[in-house]
C-alpha cells in the first residue's frame, strides 16, 4: 500500500523506537477499538452475501494488523438488531462508549442516527459505501465520506485535460437536461478549459462516423470527452470514433469509469482509442499489495474476494494506518495523509469549517494502445 503522511508524522516516525511503541503511545496498554456496524441481518435467516463478504474484508484487514504487533479490538455488530427508533439508538450509544473508530452502517437511512451518536461522542465515524450519505458530512467534524463523490470524479477527469494540447470534445447527449453532461461542461469553463460539444441521436449513429470524420484532422491531438454515463450512447460514441481512428490517429478519451463494465464496449477498441477512466474503484489485479491480500483471503475463506471483500479490507486497514501513523494529530492531519490501496485510492479533505471529510481520489485507469494498462 503507498500512502503519504506530513512531514513532521514522518519525522516522528523516525526515533528510533518500535513500531509497537508508538501503538501504545497512543493508545496506551488499551487495544484500538472498533465497531463495524452493517446490516447482517443474521438472526432473519437469510444474512447479506455481500456484508458478510465486507465483514471477512475487514476481519482480514485486522488480523494483518494483529500479526503486526497492533492490539485490535473489533466489535461487529448487526446493525437490524436495533434499528432506528430513539430508543434503539440509545440502547448502540451505550454500546459505543469508548470506542475509538465506528465503520458503518451501509445506508444513508441507517447512518444518521449513527453518525449523531459519534459526533456526540466526538468518535471518528466512516460511511463505508452509500454515495447517498454525503448529505450528512454537513456539521458533522467526525463524519468521513468514503465513496468519492461525483463532482471530484469528474473534477479528476478534467484536471487531466491539457488546455493546450489541441483541440476538446465534449460528446453528449440530445437531453438538455443530462445533469452529467452540464457538471462537465461546468468543471471545463471553471477550469478555463475551451471546448466543442457535440451530439446526436442514437438512432442515427450508425452513420455518423462519416458525419463526424471531417471534424477531426489527421495528425492533430484531440482530446475526446465522453459526457454521459448511458451504456447506449457511450459505446455508440466509443464505436464511432474506433471508426474513425481507421483513419485519423491521435485521439484520447475520457469518461467515467463506469463505461468499464459497459458490455457492449469493446476492450480493444478502449486501447485504440487510449481511454481514460475516472473510477472510485479499480482492482489492479498486477500489484502487489493487492495479490498479497488475495492470497491472505484465499488461505482464511477458501474462496475469492469479491469487490465487498476488497471494500472492508481497504478501508479498515486504512483508517487503521491513519491513527497509527497520525496518533492524536488525526484529525488535523487526516487531509495530509492518502493511500493507493487494493480497490481504490483514499485522501480526506474538509468540506468546510466545522463538517467532515470526503474521500476525492479517484482510481485513474489508462487503457494504453500497446495493449498495457496503467492504473494511477
Amino acid at each position: 500500500m503507498k500512502r503519504f503522511i506530513p512531514i513532521v508524522v514522518l519525522l516522528l516516525s523516525l526515533c528510533p523506537r518500535a513500531e509497537a511503541q508508538w501503538w501504545s503511545a497512543l493508545f496506551g496498554n488499551e487495544p484500538l477499538r472498533i465497531s463495524l456496524i452493517l446490516p447482517f441481518a443474521v438472526d432473519e435467516g437469510n444474512p447479506s452475501t455481500d456484508f458478510m463478504d465486507f465483514y471477512s474484508g475487514a476481519l482480514t484487514a485486522v488480523e494483518t494488523q494483529r500479526n503486526r504487533g497492533r492490539d485490535i479490538d473489533l466489535d461487529v455488530i448487526d446493525f437490524r438488531q436495533y434499528g432506528r427508533s430513539n430508543e434503539s439508538l440509545s440502547l448502540l450509544a451505550e454500546r459505543l462508549k469508548g470506542r475509538d473508530l465506528v465503520i458503518g452502517p451501509a445506508n444513508a437511512a441507517d447512518i444518521r442516527g449513527v453518525a449523531h451518536i459519534c459526533r456526540e461522542m466526538q468518535i471518528p465515524f466512516v460511511s463505508p459505501l452509500d454515495r447517498g450519505a454525503e448529505s450528512l458530512v454537513a456539521g458533522n467534524p467526525y463524519f468521513f465520506q468514503v465513496p468519492v463523490p461525483k463532482d471530484w470524479q469528474i473534477a479528476n477527469m478534467i484536471r487531466n485535460i491539457d488546455p493546450y494540447g489541441g483541440t476538446v470534445t465534449v460528446f453528449q447527449t440530445e437531453n438538455p437536461d443530462d445533469e452529467y453532461a452540464a457538471k462537465v461542461r461546468a468543471a471545463l469553463e471553471d477550469a478555463g478549459i475551451g471546448y466543442r460539444t457535440m451530439s446526436y441521436q442514437i438512432a442515427k449513429g450508425i452513420e455518423m462516423s462519416e458525419k463526424l470524420l471531417p471534424a477531426f484532422e489527421n495528425g492533430k491531438r484531440h482530446q475526446v470527452i465522453i459526457a454521459c454515463e448511458e451504456e447506449a450512447f457511450a459505446s455508440d460514441v466509443i464505436r464511432n470514433l474506433n471508426l474513425i481512428a481507421r483513419t485519423v490517429d491521435g485521439f484520447e478519451v475520457y469518461a467515467s469509469g463506469r463505461i468499464r463494465n459497459f458490455e457492449t464496449i469493446e476492450r480493444d477498441a478502449l486501447h485504440n482509442l487510449d481511454v481514460h477512466i475516472f473510477s472510485p474503484y479499480y482492482i489492479d489485479y498486477q500489484d502487489a499489495d493487492t495479490h498479497s491480500f488475495i492470497l491472505r483471503y484465499r488461505a482464511l475463506y477458501h474462496t475469492e474476494p469479491t469487490a465487498f471483500a476488497f471494500s472492508g479490507y481497504d478501508i479498515t486497514s486504512f483508517f487503521i494506518s491513519a491513527l497509527r501513523d497520525l496518533r492524536s494529530t488525526f484529525l488535523y492531519y487526516i487531509d495530509y495523509y492518502t493511500m493507493q490501496m487494493t480497490q481504490g485510492n483514499f485522501r480526506f479533505i474538509k468540506t468546510e469549517e466545522g463538517s467532515g471529510y470526503v474521500n476525492i481520489r479517484t482510481r485513474d485507469v489508462e487503457y494504453r494502445r500497446d495493449g498495457t494498462t496503467v492504473v494511477y
